[in-house]
């Protein structure tokens, strides 16, 4: 999905608005994200990179391309498109285009290229095609693949200067707008199939001076917007032809909230300030002061968050959107002028027009959840257990394989019984990492335990730690539910079991750490079956029986279920039903194992629960359970790295803990 760009090229500037045909009335009292803290974390803005552009004087545009890390932006004057690599905040390439003005970025579902121009699939399977769109002054819009970051088609769209280009995502329209000639007093619109590449209308309009663009994919609303002539125009839809004008102070740069349907319109002027308009009524709701002749404005509607360039004082504007105050103020290059947002990391890109260079504005939210991460899970893995035993001192290591899941699934409750971290391993010799932190916290002649037989971790891993003077106790059967057995019977005769599916990782995860603190034990079924390793100590060890998640409540009717309605709800509900008022919380990635694995070991003798996430984002049933629980947690734990748990999810726990 493409970010909304922004665009100058005059000292002269304005706002107008294109409507949907089905523009929704939304009350303002949903206008509030339901996610929003009732706490505030400790959060802070800072330029945590420069990167050089082509001459990004006299009008610079930028837009972003999340799933690809991609930003380009557009050089007027030096006929250029600079591409720039978000992951790593450097420099691509440059493409030669004629003045070019303004650039979006559209994801085209397979389905619809492939019915509409075969010739434009990729090369290799995806559910969408990005492409680039740019308008340059007064000449056709060029299409870019950026896999090859070269132009494959131009679009003619009228001899206006077409300064602003704005995308709507839900239905690929593009929208190209500008000033007709120099002298006609007239604005026009230029509607484009944007699957198609074809013109579909072209609407023009006396006494406006479109410059800038954004659309509402829900309403099928694009604003317009120039300076200073105190107004906005709407247009209802791709098939209208008339303008209806709503009165806004200044009008210069515009963005959108797609979660509030609220849209910022930045008042050009000294002393300057950005108007709030709810767009079900085109009313303005609030007037926020900002630093002087604001220019552009960028929003991250996930975040709540308002980006607003003050190209006098060199500054960017960051404004709170619930409260409608300016939470900091950010200096970055000379002559900001454009700005645009990746939703998926929470990174402002500025464009500072003065001094051909982009500011990366990264939010960094503090609270007590800390990242215990290495370079890879093995670094994790030892990251979690220095956290555990800072000191040395552990009464044994477990050890699992790093690469498959079965027989780790049943170790946080053995480690917790065994004072233990669990350490992961892979091929036929110790990691380097995992066998340094092992000599670290444990004394020689201490028990190492090793989940699974030979054919999971080699027999040579036996050797190489009897060499370096520890007890091995291999934990194994003749499969998966027969290790979990064997481990069951090294810990007594609990009077808990928890049962998890064997043949997936996600609900045995939670399982573990609420076994540890229940005094249990994890078995594993068959997926809906129990396996008669399980079913024979279920008989033979009577007791209290749990089924965590869909699959075990299938294999074990009389077992009370504990199911949610996915791997995460499931999650949620085992922490709720185990643990009461939890101090202590932990977060993993739900999609993959050895993370998790490891961190069970640390939250199970802090009697903490563990909550799954996704990689990019915060399921909404963590959410809701931490908005019920967050007063009472004091400490949290987030395991593995930000590829594997991102930062903006990181920063979403945090918000959520209240700081």
């Amino acid at each position: 999905m493409g970010a909304v760009a922004v665009h100058f090229r005059s000292s002269v500037r304005a706002c107008t608005t294109f409507v949907g045909t089905t523009a929704l009335a939304v009350p303002l009292a949903l206008l509030v994200p339901a996610w929003a803290p009732t706490a505030a974390a400790a959060t802070k803005y800072t330029v945590t990179a420069t990167i050089p552009v082509v001459n990004a004087n006299d009008g610079p545009s930028i837009a972003i391309d999340s799933a690809s890390h991609r930003a380009y932006v557009t050089s007027y004057l030096g006929n250029a498109l600079t591409v720039l690599d978000t992951s790593t905040n450097s420099f691509v390439t440059t493409i030669q285009l004629s003045s070019p003005t303004s650039v979006v970025v559209d994801s085209i579902p397979i389905e619809l290229v492939k019915a509409s121009r075969p010739a434009l699939l990729p090369p290799v399977g995806g559910l969408s095609k990005p492409t680039v769109f740019v308008t340059e002054l007064g000449g056709p819009l060029a299409v870019i693949d950026p896999s090859t970051n070269t132009v494959t088609a131009t679009v003619p769209v009228g001899d206006n200067t077409n300064d602003s280009l704005a995308v709507d995502p839900s239905s690929h329209t593009l929208y190209a707008g500008g000033e007709v000639g120099s002298t006609t007093g007239k604005s026009a619109v230029t509607v484009i199939d944007g699957i198609h590449r074809t013109v579909k209308s072209t609407v023009t309009m006396t006494g406006g001076f479109f410059k800038h663009s954004v659309v509402d994919p829900n309403t099928h609303t694009v604003y317009f917007t120039g300076c200073c002539l105190n107004a906005m125009w709407t247009l209802a839809g791709p098939t209208a032809t008339t303008f209806s004008p709503v009165s806004v102070p200044g009008a210069d740069g515009a963005a959108l909230d797609t979660a509030t349907h609220l849209l910022y319109v930045t008042n050009f002027g000294s002393p300057g300030a950005v108007s709030v308009v709810n767009t079900s009524t085109n009313a303005i709701t609030a007037t926020i002061p900002v630093g002087a002749e604001p220019s552009a404005v960028a929003v991250d509607s996930s975040a709540n968050t308002i980006y607003v360039a003050n190209p006098v004082a060199n500054t960017v504007s960051v404004v709170d959107g619930a409260t409608n105050q300016v939470a900091a103020t950010v200096p970055v290059g000379s002559d900001p002028s454009a700005i645009a947002v990746d939703p998926a990391t929470h990174t402002a890109y500025v464009v500072n027009a003065g001094s051909s260079s982009v500011s990366v504005i990264s939010r960094i939210v503090t609270g007590p959840a800390v990242r215990l991460a290495g370079s890879d899970r093995f670094g994790t893995a030892v990251a979690i257990s220095k956290t555990e035993f800072p000191n040395g001192g552990a009464g044994a290591v477990v050890l699992a394989r790093s690469d498959d899941y079965p027989d780790a699934l049943v170790g946080a409750p053995l480690a917790a019984a065994k004072n233990a971290p669990l350490l992961l391993t892979s091929g036929t010799t110790l990691p380097d990492g995992t066998k340094a932190e092992i000599q670290r916290v444990l004394a020689s002649g201490k028990p190492v335990y090793v989940l699974g037989g030979p054919k999971a971790v080699p027999t040579s891993i036996d050797s190489e730690l009897t060499q370096l003077g520890y007890t091995v106790t291999r934990y194994f059967g003749d499969n998966r539910f027969a290790t979990a057995v064997k481990v069951a019977d090294a810990l007594g005769d609990p009077g808990t079991v928890l049962l998890a599916t064997g043949t997936n990782f996600p609900d045995a995860l939670s399982a573990g750490v609420a076994a540890v603190k229940a005094g249990g034990v994890v078995l594993l079924t068959n997926g809906t079956a129990l396996p008669t390793e399980t079913a024979s100590y279920l008989s033979a060890h009577p007791g209290t029986v749990y089924a965590v998640g869909g699959p075990a409540s299938k294999a074990d009717p009389l077992a009370t279920a504990i199911v949610g309605t996915d791997r995460f709800e499931t999650a949620v509900d085992v922490a709720s039903k185990f643990f009461s008022s939890p101090s202590t919380i932990g977060f993993a990635t739900g999609l993959s194992f050895p993370d998790a694995l490891s961190g069970g070991a640390l939250l199970g003798p802090a009697s903490a629960p563990l909550l799954l996430v996704s990689t990019t984002s915060l399921p909404q049933s963590v959410s809701n359970y931490l908005a019920l629980t967050h007063a009472a947690i004091t400490k949290g734990y987030l395991f593995g790295g930000p590829n594997t748990v991102t930062s903006s999810v990181a920063d979403s726990i945090n918000l959520a803990l209240g700081g």
